[in-house]
């Protein structure tokens, strides 16, 4: 289920810097972040990449997990492809 988005100030601030408005049409291809967070609850999205991930990195997420008592979390990773 998508997070609706709710427009707040972080929202218009990111406009505005485009000089844009709610009713502005981006360009094709164009990105425009809303949110300067891509928090779950503010309409990010989480993708399960696992089965991408190196052997050694799952085991030290799962480690990570372990040492400070969390039965299920969540370890995001930046990382270049």
């Amino acid at each position: 289920m998508l997070t609706q988005i709710d427009v707040d100030r972080d929202t218009t601030d990111l406009l505005e810097k485009l000089n844009y408005t709610l009713e502005t049409v981006p360009k094709k291809d164009e990105t425009v972040y809303l949110k300067s967070t891509a928090n779950l609850s503010t309409g990010g999205t989480s993708i399960d990449v696992t089965d991408m991930m190196h052997p050694e990195n799952i085991f030290l997420c799962e480690r990570i997990s372990r040492v400070i008592g969390l039965d299920i979390c969540g370890v995001d990773i930046m990382a270049e492809t």
